[in-house]
């Protein structure tokens, strides 16, 4: 697969803050959220907080060793 990402490059978005890069402004605009202050979901079990569900989402896998339905993380 790697052959795949030296076709496309150089890639359209490039992040300032960190190596990332993509052809995607829907990807950018989501990654972004990683380096911004404002973390609007907190995980239930421990208090962290992550800039995107997703993020979120995978974080409580951790602690239950399951995924939790949509609702209970919010």
């Amino acid at each position: 697969m790697w052959h795949h990402k030296e076709k496309l490059a150089p890639f359209k978005y490039n992040c300032t803050q960190c190596p990332y890069s993509t052809n995607t402004a829907s990807n950018f605009k989501r990654h972004s959220g990683v380096h911004k202050s404002s973390q609007p979901y907190e995980c239930h079990i421990c208090g962290n907080r992550f800039a995107t569900f997703k993020s979120l989402s995978v974080h409580v896998v951790i602690h239950t060793g399951e995924n939790l339905p949509f609702h209970s993380l919010r």
